[in-house]
């Protein structure tokens, strides 16, 4: 459901700031004060995380704040609370505050192999608190009790706010009569997955039990033998409790996971969607689903929050369907702008102005649209054209490949699309260029189209999928796609230039892709590339033999000089010329002497990049579909 808050004839004759942040005040008491989730859907730079601090420091409730991210907490949050004299406690996290553990630039790993059993035991289901006690003599344990476990002994109600990630929403102690708040969407926060070992999992756990399966292939031919007096006993039993630590603690094999009767169950249950996908909703709001090609059972958990005493969401580009099914909670979203006042605040009080530089979707999350040599000579077009070097947002796969051809030549100011969420490294960079989609692969899509009950699949046309920005899930599915491309390409835009310095604000925000809102205002300038780092080319190597004439940049030269200096074939070489003449970088003179030789002379070939031309068409004015 969708209240209408936006500030169309209060603010949008007159939108500023100011006005925006003393609206988004009042969006936070009505959001606070719903039963239902109040999801307050407020594009970046509006201020709403830190007015959720805000809102606390002025009501004097107590509030439990969850992000993605420690770093957000620590840069973000902490100092926030500590402006707004706000008491506060970071909830402690397994890997984070355990001893056991180290963090380097790949995540948390065990420091040595008692460790790894701690870790072993975490992954097969069991809590952080039991984890330990299960292993007293992990490193972390000897001598002094574990940062870990001393930072679980603390009085909530000693404190006005209660700093974590999403997962601490699964301790009922620490959002009791409080007001929960979630910034940004949790996305996968509250799934787990098995990760290729479902049939391990499941065939482990059938050992165990009373019923008439051997494994997991057994019980996925025989399923349908619901008339069985064990079967049916089983499944009574297991409604009320679908996890078993008991079989982990007794079972001898390798693999295995608390949640295995949950799995057998969802086998059990499930039905099969038009696409193949299994779905198994086991009540409460947990559901299950099964990828048809990994075998891999993915479960949605999410937290009882009904002893919080309000829930509020905060989301530049919400999906209020997704919230739905994610927080198993009636959502109310609460729009602090409508469409025309988004537009207003994009253009004129963040001052970015958006340009479209292809037609294309240019899905690049896995790095396999990846183009280096046409990538690279765009980033260089860019950076020639605003004078100074862009600000790059792109997959990480792709930002490596980038680098091994040459991309620190161009910038070394990089981010990836995973770690958008609160990021502000570029709120005072004036160029930016986002490069491809995130598309996140059809298995996500279907994934969370199944945890619906819904059926995703691509359409085809006489027996062709339609792919790129023809690329149709069916109605459910194009949300859920819009929400993981389109939205977070919005999400990207949006990270350049937020911040005002000097009194220049705002960035021009390339954007290498088809794939956004359609409201978004946005000019059209399609970017004609022509790459030179290729070997087979020739255009680089005709570019160095014309540079070692002698008076190249004053003097007449001819075509028939430079033949004997490379190994372009001489045809290559005549179109390379002619391509430089084209792209205005030399000036042909005239044919001369017997035979006809071309001749030619300098006009900014030392202004010639490295890895191509670019030329960017004029403008076709904002996006149509506004």
């Amino acid at each position: 459901m969708s209240v209408d808050t936006s500030t169309d004839d209060e603010l949008t004759s007159k939108l500023n700031k100011e006005d925006i942040w003393s609206y988004r005040n009042e969006v936070f008491d009505l959001a606070f004060d719903l039963s239902e989730v109040g999801l307050i859907e407020a594009l970046p730079g509006t201020g709403k995380s830190r007015g959720s601090m805000e809102w606390a420091a002025n009501t004097g409730q107590k509030i439990t704040l969850l992000a993605p991210r420690h770093d957000l907490l620590d840069e973000e949050y902490t100092p926030w609370c500590d402006n707004f004299n706000l008491t506060h406690y970071r909830l402690p996290s397994f890997y984070r505050d355990c001893d056991s553990f180290e963090e380097d630039d790949e995540g948390y790993n065990p420091v040595d192999i008692a460790a790894e059993e701690l870790q072993s035991d975490y992954q097969a289901g069991f809590n952080g608190k039991k984890v330990h006690k299960r292993n007293p003599d992990s490193t972390c344990q000897q001598g002094e009790e574990c940062t870990y476990l001393k930072r679980l002994s603390f009085n909530p109600s000693d404190f006005d706010v209660l700093l974590g990630t999403y997962r601490h929403a699964h301790r009922e102690e620490w959002i009791e009569n409080r007001n929960v708040v979630f910034d940004e969407f949790p996305g996968s926060a509250f799934l787990t997955t098995f990760n290729g070992k479902t049939e391990e999992i499941i065939s482990a756990y059938l050992q165990d039990v009373e019923l008439p399966f051997d494994s997991f292939r057994d019980l996925l031919l025989n399923r349908d033998s619901a008339g069985d007096a064990r079967i049916h006993e089983w499944k009574s039993e297991q409604h009320t409790s679908l996890s078993d630590t008991g079989h982990v603690r007794r079972s001898s094999h390798p693999v295995k996971h608390t949640l295995a009767p949950m799995a057998t169950l969802a086998l059990l249950e499930g039905e099969f969607l038009a696409n193949n996908w299994l779905y198994a909703d086991l009540g409460n709001g947990k559901r299950g689903t099964l990828n048809p090609q990994s075998n891999n059972w993915t479960f949605l958990l999410p937290p009882n929050l009904s002893e919080a005493k309000s829930v509020v969401g905060l989301d530049g580009t919400p999906n209020e369907g997704l919230w739905e099914q994610t927080l198993n909670e009636d959502v109310q979203s609460l729009p602090l702008l409508s469409r025309e006042g988004k537009q207003e605040y994009i253009q004129n009080i963040l001052g970015l102005n958006l340009i479209q530089t292809t037609r294309h979707w240019k899905a690049i999350n896995s790095g396999d649209g990846a183009a280096p040599p046409k990538d690279l000579a765009l980033l260089e077009g860019v950076a020639q054209r605003a004078g100074e070097s862009p600000a790059i947002i792109s997959s990480q796969d792709a930002l490596r490949q980038y680098r091994q051809n040459g991309l620190d030549s161009i910038s070394e100011k990089t981010e990836h699309y995973n770690n958008l969420k609160g990021m502000n490294s570029f709120e005072e960079e004036r160029v930016g260029v986002i490069l491809g989609s995130p598309h996140p692969g059809d298995s996500k899509i279907q994934k969370w189209c199944a945890f619906a009950g819904e059926s995703a699949k691509v359409k085809t046309v006489n027996g062709q999928e339609l792919r790129g920005s023809q690329t149709d899930y069916g109605e459910y599915g194009n949300q859920v796609m819009k929400t993981f491309l389109h939205d977070e390409v919005l999400q990207a835009a949006m990270r350049f230039g937020r911040k005002e310095s000097d009194g220049t604000k705002g960035a021009t925000v390339y954007i290498h892709t088809c794939a956004f809102p359609e409201w978004l205002p946005i000019e059209t300038h399609i970017a004609d590339i022509q790459s030179w780092i290729t070997e087979k080319n020739g255009m680089k190597e005709t570019i160095y033999v014309i540079q070692s004439l002698e008076g190249w940049k004053q003097e007449v030269w001819s075509s028939t000089s430079l033949y004997n200096e490379t190994s372009v074939s001489r045809r290559r070489m005549r179109d390379c010329l002619d391509d430089l003449v084209d792209e205005g970088y030399i000036n042909f003179e005239g044919k001369q002497g017997r035979g006809g030789v071309k001749h030619y002379t300098n006009i900014c070939l030392g202004s010639a990049g490295s890895f191509g031309h670019v030329e960017f068409e004029d403008s076709f004015g904002t996006n149509p579909n506004r």
